[in-house]
This record gives C-alpha cells, structure tokens and sequence, in this order.
C-alpha cells in the first residue's frame, strides 16, 4: 500500500511549478516557426548552392575570357578585353559572397542576395545577346548553343535570388 502512495503522480512536485516568473514586460517573446519561414529556411539551402555554382562558373568564364583577352588562348592576337574578365568575376565575388552570408544566415542578408540576383540576370543577358549578334552572320555551332542554354539556366537562378530576397526582406509574417 505504501508503493502505490509513493508513486503516485499527484504527489510529485514539478519544478517548472515553483520557479521564479518574470513581469509580463520582461518575458521572452515566443518564436513561432511558421510554414512559410520553414520554406524559406529549405529554399535558403537550395539557392545557397545555386549561388555558389554560379560564383564557381563565373571564376570558370572569367579565367577563360581574360586567358582569350590576354592572347593566351587567342590565335588571332586581338588585343586585351578586361571588361568580360572584371564584369564575371565581380559577378562571381557578389554571388560567392550573397551564398556564404546565406549559408551562415547572416544579418542584412537580403540585398547581398537581390544584387547577385540582378547582376547573373544582367551579364547573362548580356552575354546571351554577345553570342545571337555574332551569329547573324551564320548559324549558331553547338558550343553557342550550350552557352545560351548555360546563360538562360543562369538567368533563371538571378531571377530566383531576386524574388527570395524580396521575399526574405518582408519577414516570416509576409509583411
């Protein structure tokens, strides 16, 4: 009989019962995990790595096209182009850095994300339209069709980053 008292759940004392409670003013705000912050938080993961491919392809063209410029891979000797070298690896430096401030959900996170989403979008549009007008005087071999398709996939990811940063700048409330 006296096992039965002494287990009995209305005799236990819980702790959470006997602390100390805070002023109302002072309490903790409770967080709340939204389903919209948790998308957020699954789509973060996903852009993150766009955005470091894309940095790693932007380095890749931007080697190319200052080896080109340089005349080390040039046969015809033109003569040195730094603004395709300057304009992808500053492209490549901004999505490098808009993916790691995201990896590590940084503070101020938003506009890094929005401006390495306007520039793909700018230099791939740009760059698609360098590929077309150098084939108006005959047909597109299959290493400027890659290319288009590379530069649309990459425009398609600028436009992504541009809508989650505006997305990510209003909050987990939407407004």
């Amino acid at each position: 009989m006296a096992s039965t008292a002494h287990n009995d759940p209305s005799k236990l004392i819980r702790l959470s019962d006997h602390r100390r409670r805070l002023p109302g003013s002072l309490r903790r705000p409770t967080t709340r995990v939204t389903d919209r912050s948790r998308g957020l938080h699954g789509e973060a993961s996903w852009l993150t790595g766009a955005l470091l491919m894309t940095a790693a392809g932007g380095v890749t063209v931007g080697l190319l096209a200052g080896f080109t410029g340089l005349g080390l891979a040039n046969p015809r000797g033109e003569g040195v182009a730094l603004a395709p070298l300057l304009s992808h690896l500053l492209q490549a430096g901004v999505s490098f850095t808009a993916g790691w401030r995201l990896r590590h959900m940084a503070p101020a996170t938003a506009p890094w994300i929005g401006v390495a989403g306007g520039s793909l979008v700018t230099l791939a549009l740009s760059d698609i339209g360098q590929l077309t007008t150098g084939a108006a005087a005959g047909p597109l071999d299959g290493t400027s069709r890659l290319g288009i398709f590379a530069l649309g996939v990459a425009a398609g990811i600028g436009v992504w980053a541009a809508s989650f940063a505006l997305r990510l700048s209003r909050g987990p409330d939407g407004h």
